[in-house]
């Protein structure tokens, strides 16, 4: 059964969190809370998590066969990297 937490819904919009309790079947309960969602501030993605997501929501676009080397080139622009992203506008070369 789904039911809202009435301390969640007051903590909404700032914190987007969920608790979820789940009763076993020998009569346990087991509870678990996160206070805001996965990817806030409170609750950032590692750099591995931001990753896969970027490389997931452009697995079928148009920049998909370059979408590792533009994960790359914007990696590197933490550590002082820079240079031009016109490589994407180009037809890509077909062998």
């Amino acid at each position: 059964m789904l039911v809202a937490d009435p301390e969640m819904s007051r903590g909404f919009p700032a914190l987007r969190g969920a608790r979820v309790t789940v009763e076993l079947a020998d009569g346990r309960r087991m509870e678990a809370l996160v206070p805001t969602r996965k990817g806030e501030p409170g609750n950032p993605l590692t750099a591995d998590e931001l990753r896969a997501k970027f490389l997931a929501l452009v697995a079928d676009s148009t920049f998909s066969d370059h979408a590792t080397t533009l994960s790359d080139w914007v990696e590197a622009l933490d550590r002082g990297g820079s240079g031009s992203l016109a490589w994407l506008a180009a037809p890509a070369a077909k062998g």
